[in-house]
């Protein structure tokens, strides 16, 4: 592989900012569950660094789904940076913070099962998973030179959960630390507020057969598009939701290809970038 992987996690919020909400972490992870390991109660929100052999100044932070209460960190998470290495972007694993679970595995998985994806009952936990989004933008483009990373070009790219904390990045107030282009990938905030007139370029790719994320999608796009801001949009016939860089022999499975295409085309990445396919069968 053609990645240097930076073990350690760092910090996005100093100790004064964000008091920790207990006297240790709480943080714990599942082997295995929908096929990634699981991280569950993150408190300290970290991002956890992939650097490629050669870097082309691009950096993405990647925001893993999980309905707001665990990660999908490999499957959305070091997979996707593995990938994005591959054409010489510097990827950064956003951990955010999440509602609290069950420690217990099983007491987890069955309330998590039984909550029908109703998120009203965490929607301040929520809140904290916004901010850590905004806060991840800032701290790259302030690490910026340590990263050897191009300022104008910092984006951060979301799945399901994730995507709606991308999304809500956009309205950081610090115009300077926004981010310079968001991907949505199979969701986005459930309500969609006005779009700032600075919002950068916009990637959407869903599957009409999602039941979970194909309207927010929709209605993304439509927002964009009514701020005249720029989008592209790809909703396949077929792929249900959280495909993430699984082939699965469905039209979903182009995504990821159109994503990097789309990246050239904005000038993000080199047009001439050599593709090294590190996608999983």
């Amino acid at each position: 592989m053609n990645f240097h992987h930076l073990e350690k996690p760092f910090p996005i919020w100093s100790h004064e900012a964000l008091p920790l909400q207990n006297s240790i972490s709480t943080e714990q992870q599942t082997p295995l569950l929908w096929n990634s390991r699981i991280v569950r109660n993150v408190t300290e929100p970290s991002l956890i660094p992939y650097l490629p052999d050669k870097q082309n100044g691009t950096a993405i932070i990647i925001c893993p789904g999980g309905a707001f209460q665990f990660l999908m960190i490999d499957k959305e998470g070091t997979d996707v940076a593995n990938w994005l290495t591959s054409y010489g972007i510097t990827a950064f694993v956003l951990k955010y913070r999440l509602a609290p679970t069950p420690i217990d595995d099983s007491k987890f998985v069955s309330d998590f099962e039984a909550s029908n994806f109703d998120l009203s009952r965490i929607r301040s936990y929520i809140d904290n998973s916004y901010a850590d989004g905004i806060q991840a933008i800032s701290t790259i483009k302030q690490k910026a030179l340590d990263f050897k990373i191009d300022r104008s070009r910092v984006g951060i790219i979301g799945f399901s959960a994730g995507a709606a904390v991308a999304v809500n990045s956009v309205f950081n107030l610090d115009m300077a630390n926004c981010p310079n282009f968001i991907g949505a990938i199979y969701g986005g905030p459930p309500e969609i507020a006005n779009i700032p007139s600075h919002a950068p370029s916009l990637f959407i790719a869903y599957a009409n057969d999602d039941s979970l994320a194909g309207k927010t999608c929709l209605d993304l796009f439509q927002a964009w598009k009514r701020s005249k801001r720029s989008v592209e949009v790809h909703a396949y016939s077929r792929g249900g939701h959280g495909f993430g860089l699984l082939k699965q022999g469905l039209p979903s499975d182009n995504w990821a290809d159109s994503f990097i295409s789309w990246l050239k085309d904005e000038g993000f990445i080199p047009s001439n970038e050599l593709r090294t396919s590190l996608r999983k069968a």
